[in-house]
């Protein structure tokens, strides 16, 4: 647990710390690796860097040169937990939907219960 707090520190103090060009030379890196249907923007909507990473993955991904081949960025620098982490954040998968609406039936049979009580 702490080898995750501390990529996550890392993470968050590496991602301070880029420049626009970085970020865009990260996002060209994820689109030119084997798995670049695995990794999500990192970056929040409507940002500048949401923008510089998308436009770099593209260009990674569909095989154009690189824009800023002076800041090459590897991959192994961003650990796979919190890359996993960070693609799934704030959306439900399968499994919490579904627990989600079993807690909800179990609380309106109770409160049906209690009113015709």
């Amino acid at each position: 647990m702490m080898e995750i707090a501390k990529a996550c520190a890392n993470l968050m103090l590496a991602k301070q710390t880029y420049s626009l060009e970085t970020v865009w030379m990260e996002g060209y890196a994820h689109g030119t690796s084997e798995a670049h249907n695995k990794i999500r923007n990192p970056y929040p909507r409507n940002s500048h860097e949401n923008s510089y990473w998308q436009e770099g993955w593209d260009s990674g991904f569909y095989g154009e040169d690189a824009l800023y081949p002076d800041y090459t960025v590897e991959l192994e620098a961003i650990p796979e937990v919190v890359a996993m982490n960070g693609r799934d954040s704030g959306k439900f998968n399968l499994f919490d939907k579904c627990l989600y609406s079993f807690g909800f039936a179990i609380s309106a049979v109770a409160v049906y219960a209690a009113m015709a009580a």
